[in-house]
């Protein structure tokens, strides 16, 4: 309907295919809400992706998040979180120190200056 809106009628064409008018208006503004949002969600994704390269691979979504907050781009955590698992791109996390023995501050322990006999 939409390639032959310029050529017939709206109403015509409805009757025709079996379909209502308002089904059809509701369905082009649609697609036009559609787009836009499309048309946003491709602009963050480029921000996301220009803050991302621009910390060499390091930052991850709170990061990024913070710097398109700053820049005045109310998005949230959870949106940057999901576009970048989208885009595939995550951040550099540190790796934590693990400690794997606990000394006991009761334990007592052989003095070092003795020599070891052997028998």
């Amino acid at each position: 309907m939409e390639a032959e809106r310029a050529n017939f009628e709206i109403t015509r064409m409805a009757r025709l295919l079996e379909v209502s008018r308002s089904g059809y208006y509701r369905w082009s503004q649609a697609q036009t809400t559609m787009s836009l949002s499309k048309c946003h969600r491709a602009k963050l994704e480029i921000m996301i992706l220009g803050f991302h390269r621009s910390s060499h691979g390091i930052y991850g979504a709170p990061r990024i998040t913070a710097d398109l907050n700053g820049i005045g781009a109310a998005v949230s955590h959870n949106t940057v979180a999901r576009r970048m698992r989208d885009l595939g791109i995550t951040g550099v996390s540190p790796r934590l120190f693990k400690t794997t023995t606990v000394a006991d501050p009761t334990a007592s322990y052989p003095d070092d200056s003795t020599e070891l006999v052997q028998s």
